[in-house]
Protein backbone atom coordinates (compact mmCIF):
# COMPACT_ATOMS: atom_id res chain seq x y z
CA UNK A 1 0.00 0.00 0.00
CA UNK A 2 1.38 3.23 -1.03
CA UNK A 3 1.77 5.79 2.15
CA UNK A 4 2.16 9.67 1.86
CA UNK A 5 5.87 9.93 3.02
CA UNK A 6 8.85 8.99 0.76
CA UNK A 7 10.03 6.35 3.38
CA UNK A 8 6.92 4.64 2.61
CA UNK A 9 5.98 1.27 0.83
CA UNK A 10 5.42 2.58 -2.58
CA UNK A 11 2.34 0.52 -4.74
CA UNK A 12 4.77 -1.13 -7.46
CA UNK A 13 7.37 -2.27 -4.71
CA UNK A 14 7.14 -6.20 -3.50
CA UNK A 15 7.18 -6.79 0.21
CA UNK A 16 10.17 -7.95 0.10
CA UNK A 17 12.18 -4.86 -1.83
CA UNK A 18 10.10 -2.95 1.03
CA UNK A 19 11.75 -5.18 3.73
CA UNK A 20 15.05 -4.49 2.16
CA UNK A 21 14.94 -0.52 2.47
CA UNK A 22 13.73 -0.65 5.79
CA UNK A 23 16.72 -2.54 6.43
CA UNK A 24 18.78 0.06 4.56
CA UNK A 25 17.04 3.08 5.71
CA UNK A 26 17.60 2.19 9.50
CA UNK A 27 21.31 1.46 9.04
CA UNK A 28 23.35 4.61 10.32
CA UNK A 29 23.43 7.28 7.85
CA UNK A 30 27.76 7.42 8.12
CA UNK A 31 27.78 3.59 8.07
CA UNK A 32 24.34 2.90 5.50
CA UNK A 33 25.38 1.08 2.61
CA UNK A 34 23.99 -1.44 0.15
CA UNK A 35 26.20 -3.92 1.07
CA UNK A 36 26.22 -3.23 4.96
CA UNK A 37 22.43 -3.65 4.53
CA UNK A 38 22.24 -6.82 2.66
CA UNK A 39 24.55 -8.57 4.77
CA UNK A 40 22.41 -7.63 7.76
CA UNK A 41 19.48 -8.94 5.43
CA UNK A 42 20.85 -11.91 5.18
CA UNK A 43 22.58 -12.33 8.20
CA UNK A 44 25.59 -13.23 6.88
CA UNK A 45 29.36 -10.69 6.76
CA UNK A 46 30.08 -11.20 2.76
CA UNK A 47 26.61 -11.63 1.22
CA UNK A 48 26.59 -13.13 -1.95
CA UNK A 49 27.08 -11.50 -5.36
CA UNK A 50 23.68 -12.39 -6.53
CA UNK A 51 21.90 -10.89 -3.50
CA UNK A 52 23.98 -7.74 -3.90
CA UNK A 53 23.17 -6.94 -7.06
CA UNK A 54 19.30 -7.70 -6.38
CA UNK A 55 19.55 -4.98 -3.85
CA UNK A 56 21.55 -2.58 -5.75
CA UNK A 57 18.93 -3.08 -8.33
CA UNK A 58 16.32 -2.39 -5.64
CA UNK A 59 18.15 0.90 -4.34
CA UNK A 60 18.13 1.99 -7.78
CA UNK A 61 14.41 1.25 -9.15
CA UNK A 62 12.63 2.20 -5.75
CA UNK A 63 15.26 5.38 -4.98
CA UNK A 64 16.11 4.16 -1.60
CA UNK A 65 19.04 7.21 -1.08
CA UNK A 66 16.46 9.68 -1.21
CA UNK A 67 13.56 7.81 0.62
CA UNK A 68 16.43 7.15 3.62
CA UNK A 69 17.41 10.77 3.64
CA UNK A 70 14.09 11.75 3.95
CA UNK A 71 13.39 9.30 6.92
CA UNK A 72 16.68 10.73 8.72
CA UNK A 73 15.19 14.51 8.11
CA UNK A 74 11.97 13.07 10.02
CA UNK A 75 13.68 11.52 12.52
CA UNK A 76 16.06 14.60 12.91
CA UNK A 77 12.97 16.89 13.09
CA UNK A 78 11.66 14.90 15.79
CA UNK A 79 14.78 14.87 17.84
CA UNK A 80 14.94 18.40 17.46
CA UNK A 81 10.46 19.19 18.87
CA UNK A 82 11.68 16.56 21.36
CA UNK A 83 14.59 18.66 22.52
CA UNK A 84 12.68 21.86 22.38
CA UNK A 85 10.15 20.76 24.24
CA UNK A 86 12.41 18.83 27.07
CA UNK A 87 13.88 22.11 27.08
CA UNK A 88 10.73 24.30 27.96
CA UNK A 89 9.80 21.80 30.30
CA UNK A 90 13.17 22.13 31.93
CA UNK A 91 12.92 25.86 32.10
CA UNK A 92 9.19 25.69 33.85
CA UNK A 93 10.26 23.08 36.43
CA UNK A 94 13.64 25.66 37.41
CA UNK A 95 11.75 28.70 37.08
CA UNK A 96 8.80 27.02 39.68
CA UNK A 97 11.94 25.63 41.42
CA UNK A 98 13.21 28.67 41.97
CA UNK A 99 9.91 30.44 42.87
CA UNK A 100 9.33 27.79 45.43
CA UNK A 101 12.81 28.42 46.91
CA UNK A 102 12.68 32.22 47.13
CA UNK A 103 9.10 31.39 49.04
CA UNK A 104 10.99 29.79 51.81
CA UNK A 105 14.03 32.09 51.98
CA UNK A 106 11.49 35.13 52.13
CA UNK A 107 9.79 33.09 55.34
CA UNK A 108 13.09 32.05 56.65
CA UNK A 109 14.68 35.89 56.59
CA UNK A 110 11.14 36.98 57.98
CA UNK A 111 11.56 34.61 60.83
CA UNK A 112 15.22 36.25 61.07
CA UNK A 113 14.74 39.29 61.39
CA UNK A 114 11.80 38.62 63.89
CA UNK A 115 14.54 36.83 65.97
CA UNK A 116 17.05 39.58 65.50
CA UNK A 117 14.63 42.57 67.03
CA UNK A 118 13.33 40.41 69.84
CA UNK A 119 17.01 39.62 70.78
CA UNK A 120 19.50 42.10 70.55
CA UNK A 121 21.64 39.93 71.75
CA UNK A 122 21.41 37.40 68.94
CA UNK A 123 23.70 37.11 65.91
CA UNK A 124 24.91 35.18 62.84
CA UNK A 125 27.64 33.26 62.30
CA UNK A 126 30.39 34.98 60.64
CA UNK A 127 30.10 32.51 58.00
CA UNK A 128 26.51 32.63 57.72
CA UNK A 129 26.30 36.34 57.56
CA UNK A 130 28.95 36.46 54.59
CA UNK A 131 26.70 34.02 52.53
CA UNK A 132 24.02 35.88 53.01
CA UNK A 133 26.16 39.02 51.87
CA UNK A 134 26.79 37.39 48.69
CA UNK A 135 23.87 36.37 47.69
CA UNK A 136 21.75 39.72 48.60
CA UNK A 137 24.55 41.59 46.01
CA UNK A 138 24.18 38.98 43.76
CA UNK A 139 20.17 39.64 43.76
CA UNK A 140 20.48 43.37 43.80
CA UNK A 141 22.76 43.59 40.80
CA UNK A 142 21.00 40.97 38.67
CA UNK A 143 17.44 42.59 39.37
CA UNK A 144 19.29 45.78 38.08
CA UNK A 145 20.64 44.14 35.35
CA UNK A 146 24.05 44.53 36.55
CA UNK A 147 26.65 41.66 36.19
CA UNK A 148 27.46 39.55 38.87
CA UNK A 149 30.89 38.87 38.39
CA UNK A 150 33.95 41.10 36.14
CA UNK A 151 36.19 39.08 34.10
CA UNK A 152 39.57 40.36 33.09
CA UNK A 153 42.31 38.81 31.15
CA UNK A 154 45.59 40.10 31.18
CA UNK A 155 49.07 38.32 29.88
CA UNK A 156 51.97 37.69 32.08
CA UNK A 157 55.32 38.75 31.41
CA UNK A 158 56.13 34.29 30.51
CA UNK A 159 53.38 35.52 27.79
CA UNK A 160 50.95 33.48 29.66
CA UNK A 161 47.30 34.43 29.71
CA UNK A 162 46.37 35.45 33.50
CA UNK A 163 42.25 35.29 34.23
CA UNK A 164 41.07 37.12 37.27
CA UNK A 165 37.33 36.73 38.34
CA UNK A 166 35.83 39.51 40.51
CA UNK A 167 32.38 38.21 42.33
CA UNK A 168 29.87 40.26 42.74
CA UNK A 169 30.34 41.03 46.96
CA UNK A 170 34.32 41.56 45.60
CA UNK A 171 33.29 44.43 43.13
CA UNK A 172 33.98 47.96 43.89
CA UNK A 173 31.65 50.64 44.46
CA UNK A 174 32.88 53.08 42.47
CA UNK A 175 31.55 56.15 44.17
CA UNK A 176 33.32 55.03 47.33
CA UNK A 177 36.53 54.56 45.30
CA UNK A 178 36.10 58.23 44.08
CA UNK A 179 35.69 59.62 47.67
CA UNK A 180 38.48 57.24 48.84
CA UNK A 181 40.88 58.92 45.88
CA UNK A 182 40.04 62.39 46.90
CA UNK A 183 40.72 61.77 50.49
CA UNK A 184 44.31 60.59 49.53
CA UNK A 185 45.02 63.15 47.06
CA UNK A 186 44.25 65.69 49.92
CA UNK A 187 46.51 64.48 52.71
CA UNK A 188 49.40 65.59 52.97
CA UNK A 189 52.12 62.52 52.99
CA UNK A 190 54.21 64.02 55.59
CA UNK A 191 52.05 65.22 58.39
CA UNK A 192 52.14 63.21 61.19
CA UNK A 193 55.82 62.57 60.46
CA UNK A 194 58.39 64.07 63.00
CA UNK A 195 61.64 64.20 61.61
Amino acid sequence: MSGGNPWDKRESETAKAYAAFRIFRDLDPGKRSIRAACAVGAGVVNPSPSRVKSWQQWHKRYDWAERAQAWDAHLDEIRQESAEDAIEQMQRDHIEAAQQLRHFAMISLRRLIERAEADPGYALPPVTVGRLLREATTLERVSCGMPTAIERQETGEDGEQVIEVFWAHELPDVEDDEDCSEDVDDEDPNEGNDK
